[in-house]
């Protein structure tokens, strides 16, 4: 099993509903890459989990 950090889940303002994505923050990079590498594809309640790497964003770009 993976332990996260961190979960963010995306809720769009207007309906109120996840737009069907979120970031998870992992402890380390080969957590990271580990989640990547086995989950990646895998059905989950019947649809396909993309995962792919965030971009770290600074404090300015987020406040955007």
């Amino acid at each position: 099993m993976l332990n996260s950090e961190r979960i963010d889940i995306a809720i769009d303002p207007f309906t109120g509903r996840n737009p069907s994505y979120c970031f998870v923050d992992l402890e380390t990079k080969e957590l990271a890459e580990r989640a990547m590498t086995e989950l990646d594809g895998r059905d989950m309640l019947g649809r396909p989990v993309k995962i792919k790497p965030g971009v770290v964003k600074t404090q300015s770009e987020r406040a955007q």
